[in-house]
């Protein structure tokens, strides 16, 4: 009903019922570590190849890559780390030249850059480096993120298989679209690099990011502010966006904290684990999360360095082994 002011008088909301997961969970007491398989979620890594940008970043994902084969802390950590069968990298992998603009990757014209090296091309390949040493132990999903250089409309197709020239050709790489859904041993995921989450934080009272992914799981929309002030492709017949079941796990990378949440489905029954993913070249902070159980857990990579290490990344690979890291974990 329109009031005389012009406004929109609601007198009900009424939500699509979507489908709940149907997998049944395990206790968490019920099964031992032995049993357990996990699957690792992080986001933001952040390579950047500009001279002092972006080098204490590069050495958390330096420790976090020894860490994933197994190269660095207890034995009980290592063994955890063994069970990890997926690790999903949810969008902002390579820093753009401008922070702000993920298009000047691409900017500077052949003709002006025969004799300068582009920052993004070389973010690139360290990334490629990066990934090209973990998919031979590991499955890896590189979804593309608002500073990734991608396309910028929502729903984002998956990275040009040309910034993969090595990894890109080992099987275990899978190139994946934002949003993305995935299944992995029963268990599905859904997860998006952050810009939805971002774009109804801007425009709305809400100030918990937890609870804005838990509205969207309600609403049956992913991304409800598109096309109005989040650029998508341009749909005739069908919304992308729209949720006609939901996950068991549900993540949105790129926010500024981590946090862990459950969202309960209309049946009482079952419930959606849902989870924030800060930065990872800020906060060091991943996900471990539990296929069994679905218990989920941050996983902090704190780095340290002396003080005369502050010349930049350069230096601060030749004295690698003057790193203090530390590896925690918590139940939070």
């Amino acid at each position: 009903m329109v009031t005389s002011g012009g406004k929109f008088h609601v007198d009900d909301i009424i939500f699509l019922p979507v489908s709940a997961p149907t997998k049944p969970v395990a206790d968490p007491g019920s099964t031992s570590q032995v049993d357990s398989r996990y699957v690792l979620l992080v986001s933001g890594l952040g390579f950047d190849a500009r001279e002092g940008a972006g080098g204490m970043g590069q050495l958390r994902a330096h420790i976090l890559l020894q860490w994933l084969l197994g190269q660095c802390g207890e034995q009980r950590e290592q063994s955890k780390v063994s069970q990890i069968c997926r690790l999903i990298i949810a969008g902002n992998s390579i820093q753009a030249k401008q922070r702000n603009s993920a298009h000047t990757f691409g900017q500077v014209a052949k003709y002006l850059s025969k004799k300068i090296s582009n920052p993004g091309v070389e973010a690139a390949l360290n990334f490629d480096a990066f990934l090209d040493k973990l998919v031979r132990f590991i499955s890896v999903d590189v979804m593309p993120g608002d500073m990734d250089p991608a396309n910028h409309l929502l729903p984002q197709q998956p990275l040009h298989k040309c910034l993969f020239p090595k990894s890109g050709k080992i099987d275990t790489l899978n190139r994946a679209t934002n949003p993305y859904w995935a299944s992995i041993d029963g268990v599905e995921f859904l997860g998006t690099s952050g810009q939805n989450v971002d774009d109804i934080y801007r425009f709305s009272s809400c100030e918990d990011r937890l609870t804005i992914m838990k509205n969207t799981l309600t609403w049956g929309h992913l991304c409800p502010t598109c096309p109005d002030t989040i650029g998508c492709y341009p749909y005739k017949d069908q919304d992308p966006f729209i949720l006609d079941r939901l996950p068991h796990v549900y993540f949105a990378g790129n926010q500024p904290t981590f946090g862990v949440g459950q969202f309960h489905c209309d049946d009482g029954q079952h419930v959606v684990r849902v989870v924030s993913l800060p930065a990872f070249c800020d906060t060091g902070c991943a996900a471990l999360v539990d296929l069994v159980t679905l218990a989920v857990e941050p996983i902090v990579f704190e780095v340290s360095l002396d003080s005369d290490l502050t010349a930049g990344v350069d230096r601060m690979n030749v004295f690698l082994e003057r790193i203090c890291f530390d590896v925690k974990n918590s139940n939070e």
